[in-house]
């Protein structure tokens, strides 16, 4: 007689409720959105108010582009659990948090 296990999973289909996206300038407050900025070497991004009711949400992907749901600046890529991310020009990932 043999015998196999696995372990329980959940298959959850329906996607997360929309949250907030806020491009922010870089050294200003972290819930206020900005329309542009000049500061052409550094982008800060911050999100909140994403939630799944069937399951929770392990994972956020960022992408940055020149126009909506383009990835030609910095294609997409996962960033964890984080709410927020500060790029600089001349280095890829200069803060998380």
């Amino acid at each position: 007689m043999t015998l196999a296990t696995s372990w329980a999973y959940i298959v959850d289909l329906s996607a997360p409720l929309k949250g907030h996206v806020f491009d922010v300038l870089p050294s200003g407050d972290i819930k206020t959105d900005i329309d542009f900025q000049t500061d052409m070497s550094r982008l800060k991004v911050t999100w909140n108010g994403f939630h799944d009711p069937q399951t929770p949400i392990k994972e956020y992907f960022i992408s940055i582009g020149t126009c909506s749901s383009c990835d030609d600046i910095i294609a997409r890529q996962s960033v964890g659990i984080i709410n927020g991310k500060c790029l600089n020009k001349s280095s890829s990932l200069i803060q998380i948090f």
